[in-house]
């Protein structure tokens, strides 16, 4: 085999590895950051003081997952920040209709209807304020 046909393949294996590498490179770093999730505010009531404001927003992180529904409560001059978990007062799994009112100033209803494999979050209270479950 002549000079020429071994460096012909040389740099066919050197292009090849070069575009291994990067293409290693490139998938590493779009993993590393973790899938972006989506949150959609669907509804916020506020407590009648105006101490207090309940969201329930949808959260969607990517095919690989199902949608969640997320109750969270906090204080009127806090900013929502979906990812506070702390906030969460109802974390279910799936697409449920949940309907919130306030019943007076310390007392939050949460109206659903959720098979109970689908709820991961049930708090019955949240700095003061009492949480009730309704159907």
């Amino acid at each position: 085999m002549s000079a020429w046909g071994r460096r012909r393949r040389s740099s066919f294996g050197s292009w090849i590895y070069s575009w291994i590498v990067i293409l290693t490179v490139v998938l590493q770093s779009a993993c590393a950051e973790g899938p972006a999730c989506g949150n959609e505010i669907i509804n916020e009531a506020a407590a009648p003081d105006n101490k207090h404001i309940a969201t329930v927003f949808e959260r969607n992180c990517g095919a690989t997952t199902d949608y969640s529904r997320i109750v969270a409560v906090r204080a009127v001059d806090q900013q929502f920040m979906p990812d506070n978990a702390d906030q969460y007062v109802l974390t279910v799994s799936g697409r449920y209709p949940i309907s919130i009112s306030w019943t007076d100033s310390t007392q939050l209803q949460i109206a659903m209807s959720v098979p109970a494999k689908n709820v991961f979050v049930r708090r019955e209270s949240w700095d003061g304020v009492r949480i009730k479950y309704a159907r």
